[in-house]
């Protein structure tokens, strides 16, 4: 097997055709094709599906990205040092809270352009979890830890909570979530002080509107509210309503290049972050 027609199967993995490959290698289509059945033939083992949309990766394919941007990531390190992540490439999917994406990620987009221009990070907000074992994201920002599957785990920081409302004036009512979110923290905390409601919804920026229009007060992350002008704290972070941030990373793309740049990337933003308290720790789910 010649090592370096990996290179060739990152780039038509990730363009999904053999003309986007040569463009990102400076080659041609028909080296790229080439390459990638010498390397076919030295696995025993077809990697992609031919198709006249583009190049499609097989299961065996999608086994073996992992591992060849591992080499890759390897490769940097050693030719480029402290700048290694610098030439990283690719997509990366991010799965976080909307907040987490709006106030804290989204700001620090312009930083991450210059400092990784081949990346491109695609942010999933939904309200379902996504399953990182199906590879549904590769990286994820998340406010409760993962307790199962082979991610590993990093404690980033901790969001300290408080309430907020147009003034210091108390007594007004609370905007809350609705029952399918009374799990959350700060839905537990509003139900065990019987405060009365408002209303409810389930978007963290409705409550922050609804807090900044007068109409009631809100539990709101700290590095939000206190950053909101229109927004006063009142009293204290509530410590039974505050939550760790978890950086979670698929075990099998730990490797790789974009994921670490990505992951690194993350911490700096949640650690420098107003509002967060900064925590360390390492953890690995099997």
């Amino acid at each position: 097997m010649n090592w370096n027609d990996l290179k060739y199967f990152l780039a038509v993995a990730r363009a999904g055709s053999l003309s986007g490959a040569a463009e990102a290698l400076e080659t041609t289509a028909s080296t790229a094709s080439r390459r990638i059945d010498a390397l076919e033939a030295a696995i025993k083992t077809r990697l992609f599906v031919r198709l006249p949309g583009g190049y499609h990766l097989t299961d065996e394919g999608a086994r073996l990205l992992p591992k060849a941007e591992a080499v890759e990531a390897a490769s940097l390190h050693v030719a480029g040092g402290a700048n290694a992540l610098r030439g990283a490439s690719g997509e990366v999917r991010l799965a976080t809270a909307e907040n987490l994406a709006v106030h804290l990620i989204a700001p620090a987009l312009p930083q991450f352009r210059k400092q990784y221009p081949n990346l491109t990070l695609e942010l999933i907000t939904e309200v379902r979890r996504v399953d990182m074992g199906r590879f549904e994201a590769d990286v994820a920002l998340r406010l409760t830890r993962p307790q199962k599957g082979r991610v590993r785990i990093r404690r980033l920081g901790h969001m300290a909570c408080a309430v907020y409302g147009r003034s210091s004036r108390k007594g007004r009512p609370f905007v809350t979530w609705p029952a399918d979110n009374s799990n959350l923290p700060a839905a537990r905390y509003i139900a065990s002080q019987h405060l009365p409601i408002a209303y409810r919804a389930n978007s963290l920026v409705v409550h922050q509107a609804g807090a900044a229009s007068g109409v009631a007060n809100a539990i709101l992350p700290c590095f939000m509210g206190d950053a909101d002008q229109r927004l006063v704290r009142i009293g204290e972070p509530i410590a039974e309503v505050g939550q760790d941030i978890w950086l979670v990373i698929n075990e099998d793309l730990a490797g790789s290049a974009r994921v670490r740049a990505v992951a690194d990337f993350l911490e700096t933003v949640v650690t420098g972050a107003a509002g967060l308290q900064a925590k360390s720790g390492l953890n690995r789910n099997d």
